[in-house]
C-alpha cells in the first residue's frame, strides 16, 4: 500500500510539474510575442522618419547580441554554442530570423502595419507544411482545411470587400516570404538546437543576423546616422529583442516549434492592436473577417497531429527544464 501511495504521489507530482512547465513555457512565448509586437510599432515609427530598414535591423540585432554577450559573461555561461550546432544557429539566424525581419519590415512600406502583421503571422501554416516535408505525419484533411482557412483570411484582409485592394501586391509577397522564412527559423531552432543554452543560442542567432545585415547595409549604402530620440528608440528595440530571443528560445525548448507557432498568434493580435491605437490604422471589414480566419487556421494547423509520438530521451546530462 505504501508503494502504491508513493507511486501515486510521485505521479501526481510529475503531472503537476508538467503542468507547471507548460504554463511557464506558454508565458514565455506570450511575453516574447508582446515584446516582438512592440518592436514592430517602434520600428515603424523609426522608418517613417526615413531611417533605412537594413540599418535599423542591423543595429537592433548587433546591440542585442552585445547585451546578451555581456549577460552571459556576467553569469559565467559559455559564449560558444555547442560544436555541432554552430552552423545551424548561423543558418537560422541569417536565413531564418534575420531574413524574415528584413522582408517584414520592407513590406511595411506597402500597406497598413496591422494588416501586414497578420499576413506574416500566418507562418504556423508553413511550419506545418515543413513538418509534413520532414516526415512528421499529420492528418491530411485537417491540414488542408487549416491551410485553406488561413489563406482565405489573408485574401480577406488584403482584398477589402467593397473597398478594393488594402495592401499593394509587393507588400503581400514580401510578407508571405517573411512568413516562410520565420517558419524555417522556428522549425530549424526546434529540430537542430538542443545542447546550446537559451542565452547562447539567442546570442548566436541575433549576432549572425546582425552581421549579415551589417554586410547588406554597407554593400547597399543604406547606412544613416540616427538623430535625437531615434537613438533611444533604437536601443529600446535592441533590449526588447534580446529579451524576446531569450523567451522564445526557452519556450521553444519546452514546447516545440509546432506549439510555439500556435501560441505565436498572440503576436499579430498585439501588433495589430498597437498599430490601431498608436499608428491609427483603420481596420476594414476584410480585416475583421480575415483576422479570426488566420488565427483559426494557424491554431488548427499547429495542434493537428496524427498521433502522439515518443520523444527521444535527452542526452545524458541535458535537462530540457534547466535554464
Amino acid at each position: 500500500m505504501r508503494r502504491v501511495a508513493r507511486a501515486g504521489l510521485a505521479t501526481s507530482q510529475d503531472a503537476s510539474r508538467r503542468v507547471h512547465v507548460d504554463l511557464f513555457g506558454t508565458a514565455l512565448i506570450a511575453a516574447a510575442s508582446v515584446q516582438l509586437g512592440a518592436i514592430v510599432i517602434i520600428a515603424k515609427l523609426l522608418t517613417e522618419k526615413t531611417l533605412p530598414v537594413p540599418f535599423l535591423l542591423a543595429f537592433r540585432f548587433v546591440v542585442a547580441a552585445i547585451v546578451m554577450a555581456v549577460l552571459l559573461s556576467w553569469r559565467k555561461e559559455p559564449l560558444l554554442a555547442a560544436h555541432r550546432e554552430r552552423v545551424a544557429l548561423i543558418g537560422i539566424g541569417t536565413l531564418g530570423y534575420g531574413l524574415a525581419a528584413l522582408l517584414f519590415f520592407l513590406s511595411l512600406r506597402y500597406g497598413p502595419t496591422s494588416t501586414l502583421a497578420l499576413i506574416v503571422y500566418s507562418y504556423p501554416i508553413f511550419v506545418v507544411i515543413g513538418s509534413v516535408l520532414l516526415g512528421q505525419g499529420l492528418p491530411a484533411r485537417l491540414v488542408v482545411t487549416a491551410i485553406v482557412v488561413g489563406f482565405c483570411g489573408v485574401v480577406f484582409i488584403v482584398w477589402t470587400p467593397g473597398g478594393g485592394v488594402a495592401v499593394r501586391p509587393l507588400g503581400v509577397l514580401l510578407a508571405l516570404l517573411g512568413a516562410v522564412a520565420y517558419a524555417g527559423y522556428l522549425t530549424g531552432g526546434g529540430r537542430l538546437v538542443h545542447r546550446t543554452g537559451y542565452m547562447t543560442a539567442s546570442l548566436w542567432t541575433s549576432g549572425s543576423a546582425g552581421v549579415a545585415l551589417v554586410v547588406f547595409t554597407v554593400s547597399t549604402g543604406a547606412a544613416r546616422m540616427p538623430a535625437g530620440s531615434q537613438w533611444v528608440m533604437l536601443f529600446g528595440i535592441s533590449l526588447l529583442t534580446a529579451s524576446a530571443f531569450y523567451c522564445l528560445f526557452r519556450g521553444l525548448r519546452r514546447l516545440g516549434s509546432v506549439k510555439v507557432a500556435a501560441l505565436g498568434t498572440v503576436e499579430p493580435l498585439s501588433t495589430a492592436a498597437l498599430a490601431i491605437i498608436i499608428l491609427h490604422d483603420q481596420p476594414t471589414l476584410g480585416f475583421a473577417i480575415g483576422t479570426p480566419l488566420i488565427i483559426a487556421g494557424a491554431v488548427t494547423a499547429s495542434f493537428a497531429r496524427a498521433r502522439p509520438h515518443r520523444q527521444k530521451a535527452p542526452p545524458q546530462g541535458l535537462d530540457a527544464r534547466t535554464p
